[in-house]
C-alpha cells in the first residue's frame, strides 16, 4: 500500500537532506463537501490562512477554492514527498526475475482520498498531478477516466490533530493489519464514488469493506464444541444446515458430526458482526442527524428517518438482512430492495417505498466509516 509506504518513509528519514531517494509531488484532489480546519477568524472566504487545512508533512492539503464561496466540487492541493520504492517482484512464466521500481505518487494520492473520505464522511477523489519537485506539470490520477456523478454535501471542520494522529496510529499498526485497514478503505472509497449510479454495486463493496478488516482482525474467532459455546454452535448449524439434528445416530456422534460440518466453515458474517459489535461508537445510536446527506435531501430535513435507524438490540438482526442482501445478490442474482436508496435522493422509484428490513445504502456507509475509524482510533 502506497500510502504506508510514505508514511513510513517519512517517520524513519529527515527528508530535509536532498541525498534521499524521493520525489515532492502535490496532487489536485477533489471533494463534494468543503472540508476545512477549525478558524477563529470571522471571514473564512476572506483569509488565506483558512485555505490550510493540514500545514505539516507527512500530508500537506491546502484549499484551491475560496472558502465558503469557491463552490462545489472543492479543489484541494496534496503535498507529499513519495519516496523510491519496489511495487512488484517475481519470476515470469519464461522463469526471468523482474522487479517493478520507481515513483508511483498517484497510488498514494488516491489512497489518501480514500482515507480522507472515511474519516470525514466527505466523497473526497483525487484528479491528478500538478507539479513535481517544483515543476508544474499535468498528469491524470487514472489510467482510464470515469466521470461519475456526484451530489453535493455540506461543509465539514476537521481538526488538523486528528487526521494526524489516525495517520500515525495507521502506520504503526502491524504491517499485515495496515494493509486490509487500507485494502477495507478502498472498497468503501469505491462504494461512495457508485453510490449515486450503481446503488446495488455499492451496498455490496460496503459489505465486502467490512468482510476485508473482520477476516483480518479477527482471524482467530471461531466456534469451539464446549462449554458455554454449544449452544452456540447448535444455533450456528441450524441457520447453516436446517434440519441437520434429524441426521442418523446424532447423539451418539454428536461431536464427530460438528466437527465435520464446521471443519470448513469460515465464520465469515460472525467475524463481521463482531467487529461492528465492538468498533462501531455510540454516537451512531444517539444522533439523530445526519450532515453528510446529499445538500438536495437536507433541504428538507438533516433528521434521519425511521428508515434509516434500528435500534442498537435489532443490530444483528439489521447485519444479517444486508449481508443476506449481498448474498442474495451475488449467488442468486436477486435483485436488492429498492428502499436501499432511501435518503440519496429527493424524488425516489415509487418501489423505495416497500416496507424493508434491509438497512439503507447511507445507514450501512454509516456503520462502515464509523467502524472502521473507531478501531483506528482505539488503536495505541
Amino acid at each position: 500500500m502506497s500510502l504506508l509506504n510514505t508514511l513510513n518513509f517519512h517517520s524513519t528519514h529527515d527528508l530535509t537532506e536532498e541525498s534521499h531517494d524521493f520525489v515532492e509531488v502535490e496532487y489536485r484532489l477533489q471533494s463534494w463537501g468543503e472540508i476545512y480546519a477549525p478558524f477563529q477568524g470571522a471571514h473564512r472566504e476572506h483569509s488565506l490562512e483558512a485555505r490550510h487545512i493540514l500545514k505539516e508533512f507527512p500530508f500537506k492539503l491546502f484549499s484551491v477554492s475560496i472558502p465558503i464561496d469557491g463552490g462545489l466540487p472543492q479543489k484541494l492541493c496534496l503535498i507529499f514527498k513519495e519516496p523510491h520504492k519496489e511495487k512488484a517482484s517475481g519470476i515470469d512464466s519464461k522463469g526471468m526475475h523482474y522487479r517493478i521500481t520507481g515513483y508511483f505518487p498517484e497510488d498514494t494520492a488516491k489512497e489518501f482520498a480514500a482515507f480522507l473520505s472515511l474519516v470525514t464522511r466527505r466523497r473526497v477523489f483525487a484528479v491528478g498531478k500538478t507539479r513535481e519537485n517544483n515543476l508544474p506539470l499535468e498528469a491524470s490520477a487514472h489510467l482510464y477516466q470515469n466521470i461519475h456523478f456526484q451530489e453535493e454535501q455540506e461543509q465539514k471542520e476537521i481538526p488538523p490533530s486528528y487526521i494526524y494522529s489516525l495517520l500515525s496510529k495507521l502506520q504503526k499498526l502491524d504491517r499485515k493489519v495496515a494493509d486490509t485497514f487500507l485494502l477495507a478503505t478502498k472498497f468503501y472509497h469505491s462504494a461512495i464514488e457508485m453510490m449515486f449510479f450503481e446503488s446495488e454495486f455499492a451496498y455490496l463493496f460496503l459489505i465486502i469493506s467490512l468482510e476485508t478488516i473482520s477476516a483480518e482482525v479477527n482471524k482467530d474467532l471461531k466456534l469451539e464444541g464446549d462449554g458455554d459455546n454449544k449452544i452456540e454452535i447448535e444455533e450456528f448449524l441450524s441457520q447453516r444446515f436446517p434440519g441437520w439434528k434429524k441426521l442418523k445416530d446424532f447423539s451418539e456422534n454428536r461431536d464427530l458430526l460438528v466437527q465435520v460440518l464446521i471443519s470448513k466453515e469460515k465464520f465469515i458474517f460472525k467475524k463481521v458482526l463482531k467487529f461492528i459489535e465492538v468498533n462501531l461508537p455510540e454516537k451512531f445510536w444517539t444522533e439523530t442527524e445526519d450532515d453528510a446527506k446529499p445538500t438536495s435531501i437536507l433541504k428538507f430535513t438533516r433528521k434521519l428517518t425511521e428508515k434509516e435507524r434500528f435500534e442498537k438490540k435489532d443490530l444483528e438482526t439489521a447485519m444479517r438482512n444486508a449481508y443476506r442482501a449481498r448474498s442474495g445478490l451475488v449467488h442468486e442474482g436477486k435483485r436488492i430492495p429498492n428502499g436501499i436508496v432511501w435518503g440519496l435522493y429527493p424524488r425516489l422509484p415509487i418501489d423505495a417505498f416497500i416496507e424493508t428490513k434491509t438497512p439503507t445504502l447511507l445507514t450501512l456507509e454509516r456503520v462502515v466509516s464509523y467502524s472502521l475509524v473507531n478501531y483506528l482510533a482505539k488503536q495505541d
